[in-house]
């Protein structure tokens, strides 16, 4: 897998493109990665009320590209439209550096668990790269878009978000440049009823 390239989506996908398990441990390796959602949402992990831990090593470059309004790229169980009980801890190493972009309106770019309404949002994140750790958003024109690593809920809910964030990288570069983008390191959002977790 040195030289290898994975892309989850991408400018060929027809329409949403996801890899995971419910409740399983969903395993990558590979040279190179990109969650890119062009056509639909793009995603390593499971697209609904999931629990599966995820282990992501690539050895180059993490690449995370939200570019189709309304759609998400993610590494995390759950999604933009999902309810219920989502959790499973998520451990990336990213050898080359890890980016994650946001371009649309609406669009998420994320690494973490995701909900939307009426979810609950738990399990440990875990981030290691000799490289950059790149977060960018030049999305949120006239509706919101999010660069994130955490676990949240994108929806209303009075639910629990929860869980660590531990980041070990040469560099974090954040940046966000429309009136409605968000770029964030952490856990919950003001839509849930009790956020809690740490970062390191």
């Amino acid at each position: 897998n040195h030289n290898a390239t994975l892309t989850i989506g991408g400018s060929t996908a027809s329409g949403n493109a996801e890899l995971g398990s419910a409740s399983g441990t969903t395993t990558v390796l590979t040279g190179n990665l990109i969650v890119d959602s062009e056509h639909g949402y793009a995603q390593i992990g499971y697209h609904g009320d999931g629990t599966g831990n995820i282990v992501v090593d690539a050895l180059g470059a993490t690449t995370l590209l939200a570019n189709d309004h309304g759609a998400a790229a993610q590494i995390g169980n759950g999604g933009l439209d999902v309810a219920g009980t989502i959790g499973g801890n998520i451990t990336l190493t990213g050898g080359g550096g890890v980016s994650l972009t946001t371009t649309s309106d609406s669009d998420v770019s994320a690494i973490g668990n995701i909900g939307g309404a009426g979810s609950s949002q738990s399990g440990n994140i875990a981030i290691n790269t000799n490289g950059s750790l790149v977060l960018a958003n030049s999305g949120g024109g006239d509706l919101a878009a999010f660069t994130r690593i955490g676990n949240f809920a994108y929806g209303d809910t009075t639910a629990t978000s929860s869980g660590d964030i531990a980041i070990n990288a040469a560099s974090v570069i954040a940046s966000a440049t429309g009136d409605y983008a968000f770029t964030e390191i952490g856990t919950g959002t003001l839509h849930t009823g009790v956020n809690s977790g740490a970062i390191s």
